[in-house]
């Protein structure tokens, strides 16, 4: 009985270790980290294909720039999993997206017509300028010709048009003005329902081993430097003070370019890692 629950025990032990073996970190430089599709939630609307793209674009971001090999795409058994996590965060930017875009429609479509009513507004002033010439020309005759009162009273008749087209286009004008404001702040409070500390990544290393979780992203561009900035993670990188930089703690627009502070933090953690093995 105590032999069987030795053999238990050993071959508990030994699963155990081979666990922790399997979900170790391993040291940056060294070796490449190799990475895998883990959990995948196709409401991103975002294909296994596109997702491995953007990941080996990611990749890229560090190895071209350092010229080192550090990661590696695998099928399975990788050490790295990158999941897709659709929450809250990715349904409130993709509501943002929608709202935006409206607002740039609604934006062309007022600038549009601000530029034909400029354009009227200027007519009108001619034309009012042709016609008070003509009153004042016409004032100052004994005599006027029923042509010249019919032209007069042509004149008088485009510019009465004229003005009934202006209040038409003022009117409109005010209403997508009233639009284009009703959008913005419908985008301001769906973006403020988000929160100021959400993440669109994460890089977790633990007793279940290390991952990257996705939560957001609002194109290919943005999800490649958020992939980046965490594989800078899971190579050992801290954040850097740098707003251009991908190990920035905000993720700020679509560049996703090493900088030479990311290079430097780079270099040192690999030297520091070769010294210390």
């Amino acid at each position: 009985m105590l032999k069987s629950l030795s053999t238990i025990l050993f071959v508990i032990l030994l699963l155990l270790a081979w666990q922790l073996y399997r979900n170790r970190e391993i040291p940056a430089c060294s070796r490449p980290i190799a990475y895998e599709i883990g959990a995948f939630d196709s409401r991103f609307g975002l294909s296994r294909r596109e997702l491995i793209s953007a990941m080996k674009e990611a990749e890229a971001v560090w190895e071209t720039a350092s010229g080192r090999d550090l990661f590696i795409y695998a099928q399975d058994n990788a050490s790295l999993p990158v999941n897709l996590i659709y929450d809250y965060r990715q349904e409130v930017t993709e509501a943002l997206g929608t709202i935006e875009s409206g607002i740039k429609e609604d934006e062309a479509d007022y600038n549009a017509l601000e530029s034909n009513y400029l354009k009227l507004k200027s007519e009108y002033n001619a034309l009012k300028i042709a016609y008070e010439a003509k009153i004042a020309e016409l004032n100052r005759k004994k005599r006027v010709t029923e042509a010249e009162f019919n032209q007069v009273q042509t004149l008088e008749n485009e510019l009465n048009g004229r003005i009934d087209e202006l209040n038409k286009m003022v009117d409109r004008l005010n209403r997508l003005a009233r639009e284009l404001n009703l959008n913005v702040n419908q985008y301001n409070t769906v973006g403020a329902s988000r929160g100021e500390t959400y993440e669109g990544g994460v890089y977790w290393s633990d007793v279940e081993g290390q991952r990257i979780n996705i939560y957001e992203f609002g194109s290919h561009a943005k999800l490649v430097r958020i992939l980046a900035h965490e594989f800078g993670h899971a190579l050992g990188l801290e954040h850097i003070l740098d707003p251009r930089s991908i190990m920035y703690k905000l993720n700020q627009g679509d560049a996703s370019t090493a900088t030479s502070f990311d290079l430097a933090a780079l270099e040192e953690l690999c030297i520091v890692e070769a010294d210390s093995r």
